[in-house]
């Protein structure tokens, strides 16, 4: 099983943050209590959310401004249902993306048949086109393996945009490719170059329980002044459990 690895450095929090150390523990607004677990070197500790993992160590938890964040080697991770960049603790939107972005979801419970279901894994919402590079993870946490049998990218610009955008879907440990779309957007409309599907149904790609699969995007727009102007994207999974 590999997990992301949040780590490590001890950090300075903003003067507003709540943190721990030196608090034992900090509550975000649903409730959830945030706390160090068993020691993990050389990282630190295990980060708990309500006494359970969530698949990141670290030295450092933040509190503030509704977002959770923890220090890995001089990058700052917000949690998101898992872990993805962010920038400074209490940042919000330091990562680039609208508040509330990006939303991660899990798939169905497996049906009673074990046959196929399908979900939206991510949606990073709209987000600045100005070429920063995007890298956020999703983490099979249903606590059971699964096999990926398609897996549809949709991509997004503002209308009357100019800009060139990459979004790729990789899994983590080995670097396999299972979605990459690269578009060279110069004029509406677009249908059907913004979406992609690739198709695994003859050999699926199978994700352990925990394992991660990795998000890597940006936009460069043209013409407009940098980052006026947004893109987006969603992916969507077809899945069965082993």
């Amino acid at each position: 099983m590999k997990k992301l690895l949040i780590a490590l450095l001890f950090a300075s929090s903003a003067a507003f943050a709540q943190t721990v150390p030196p608090a034992s523990s900090v509550t975000d607004s649903s409730g959830s209590v945030w706390t160090f677990g068993a020691a993990a070197p050389p990282a630190g500790f295990q980060i708990l959310r309500n006494g359970q993992t969530t698949g990141g160590q670290g030295s450092e938890i933040s509190y503030a401004n509704g977002l959770i964040e923890v220090f890995a080697l001089g990058q700052w991770y917000g949690w998101n249902g898992t872990w993805y960049v962010t920038g400074p603790p209490g940042g919000g939107n330091s990562g680039g993306y609208a508040p509330g972005f990006p939303i991660f979801l899990s798939p169905p419970a497996p049906p009673p048949n074990g046959g196929l279901v399908s979900f939206m894994m991510v949606d990073t919402g709209p987000y600045a086109a100005d070429g920063s590079v995007h890298v956020i993870y999703w983490t099979n946490n249903t606590g059971q393996d699964i096999n990926i049998v398609k897996a549809y990218i949709w991509t997004g610009v503002d209308r009357g945009a100019i800009m060139d955008v990459h979004v790729e879907l990789r899994r983590d440990y080995d670097n396999s490719y299972l979605a990459i779309l690269q578009w060279d957007h110069y004029a509406d409309p677009t249908v059907p170059q913004h979406g992609q599907q690739f198709d695994f149904s003859s050999f699926p790609m199978l994700l352990e329980a925990g394992e991660q699969l990795r998000i890597f995007h940006f936009a460069q727009q043209y013409v407009a002044p940098a980052g006026s102007l947004n893109a987006r994207h969603d992916i969507v999974l077809w899945v069965t459990y082993n």
